[in-house]
């Protein structure tokens, strides 16, 4: 998409005062270049961070709302509260 949209942009210039050899040279650079693995990693990185934060969101929103209403964490128990409640 990258590459689409620089190329577009030389091409555009063609009729500029650019010389045609510095917008091939500059074309075969963008072609020639290889930026997939960086931006794998970085977008790997990115998803987890949004995950992580909209984890961090709900939760806080979650006992936000307890809080407010002073109601009662009914979404977990503890084991040893549920056992304890048998007895």
């Amino acid at each position: 998409m990258v590459n689409a949209a620089v190329v577009g942009f030389y091409r555009r210039l063609e009729g500029s005062d650019i010389r045609k050899e510095q917008i091939k040279e500059a074309i075969a650079i963008v072609q020639k270049s290889d930026c997939t693995k960086g931006s794998a990693i970085a977008s790997v990185i990115f998803g987890f961070m949004i995950l992580g934060f909209l984890a961090l969101e709900n939760a806080l929103l979650y006992k936000g709302f307890l809080f407010c209403f002073q109601l009662n964490d009914t979404l977990y128990k503890s084991p040893l509260h549920s056992s304890a409640e048998g007895l």
